[in-house]
């Protein structure tokens, strides 16, 4: 079994290259980031990987009043963890807190209607990778609901 610091880096180079990840070769993948980079002060390296650790706290405890709280609930009881590089990207973007968590109500609402209309969540890796080169671009609610819109297809739709 995996050690949960492995699925913490996991989700951090993730959310940071917006590429899937092989938790088995993750030490050469981060490395292989880190010189991409350009990383040669470790100190600085380590405090911007720390800045994803009140957002996976929240993800894997219940209780807490950080930003994704209230996602972090539907995450947890739902067993979506493939949402979390998302959820870890967005909750460091230097955006008001109302953006996002209105981009968290999106992707709430996505999860919730797919799974209403009975449709499949076994193409969720490939949308948060979408939804994370979008966001990339730029953090907004308004630049999810675009790409969301976009989708088409049952393995990715937006239901409405």
């Amino acid at each position: 079994m995996k050690a949960r610091i492995d699925f913490f880096w996991g989700h951090v180079l993730v959310a940071e290259t917006a590429k899937e990840v092989n938790l088995g070769k993750l030490a050469a993948q981060y490395q292989n980031y880190a010189r991409k980079q350009g990383s040669d002060n470790v100190a600085a390296e380590i405090q911007h990987i720390v800045q994803y650790v009140p957002a996976y706290r929240s993800l894997i405890q219940e209780g807490g009043s950080h930003v994704v709280s209230d996602i972090a609930r539907l995450l947890r009881i739902w067993d979506l963890t493939t949402f979390y590089p998302l959820i870890f990207s967005v909750s460091v973007q230097d955006i008001a807190d109302e953006e996002k968590s209105w981009i968290f109500n999106l992707v709430k609402a996505y999860i919730i209607r797919r799974d209403l209309c009975g449709l499949t969540s076994k193409n969720y890796n490939n949308v948060v990778l979408r939804c994370l080169q979008r966001l990339h671009q730029e953090t907004s609610a308004t630049n999810l609901l675009s790409l969301f819109s976009e989708m088409d297809g049952a393995p990715s739709t937006f239901p409405s």
